[in-house]
Formats: C-alpha cells, structure tokens, sequence
C-alpha cells in the first residue's frame, strides 16, 4: 500500500491516540472545528492561507465522520494496521533479495515477495527490465 512513505491518518488529523475513546475524539471534534469554522476565521490577505485553513476544516470534518461512527472507524482501524503491516515487510526487502540476470542486452531485476491477506498467502514475482545502450 504504502511503501516507505507514511500517510496522515484521520487520528493524525484531529491530534489523537488511536486508543482515544468516543467522547474524547468527540470534545477534540468540537475544539478543532470552532477555531477552523470559515465563518469565524477573520479574512487574510492572502487566499492560499485561507484555503489550507479550509483543507484542514474539511479534514477535521471527514475525520469526525469516520471516527465517530463504530463501523467506518473499525474499517478505518483495520486499513490502517494492512498499511503497517506492508510497511513493516516493505522494511524486510533488502538488497540481497533482489537477483540481477544480465543477457548483455537487458538488466533483469525481480524480487519475489509473499503477500499475507488474511489467512492466504499470495507469492509474487516483481521484475523490472533495464536495457542496455
């Protein structure tokens, strides 16, 4: 999913644990939305303030929705432990994994890497070719 690279979670967006209970993540809501609400900020001067502002009440916003509601946020939870899960392997390929066939003309590189989903384990080979000038 995410390779080597983290994406904010929409506990990330509202500053939380995600052991944080209902009622916290409810209060943490609140607090965020009223210093975001458009209609309180005061005008700036320049309009790309104003639109990251108005990115973050719409994250703050989808955040909310999700995390208030039991079900999207158990799906939410277990996204985000499947990203884990393919950052941690993704931190188990080093490059004594990958193998180099070399036919003069062409650079072959693959890597074979096993997939968990669920209870399936899905082998796969990754190739990448290189020609040669």
């Amino acid at each position: 999913m995410f390779i080597g690279e983290r994406r904010e979670t929409f506990y990330d967006v509202l500053s939380i644990k995600e052991s944080t209970s209902y009622e916290e993540i409810r209060s943490q809501y609140k607090s965020l939305i009223l210093n975001l609400h458009p209609d309180k900020l005061q005008a700036s001067e320049s309009g790309g303030a104003d639109q990251s502002l108005g990115n973050k009440f719409l994250n703050v916003q989808r955040a909310w929705e999700v995390l208030s509601n039991a079900e999207s946020r158990r799906r939410h939870d277990n996204e985000l432990r499947a990203s884990k899960d393919d950052l941690l392997v993704a931190e188990d390929v080093g490059l004594d994994d990958i193998t180099v066939e070399d036919s003069g003309e062409v650079l072959q590189f693959s890597i074979n890497v096993i997939v968990v989903i669920g209870f399936a384990l899905i082998h796969k080979s990754l190739k990448k070719w290189v020609i040669l000038s």
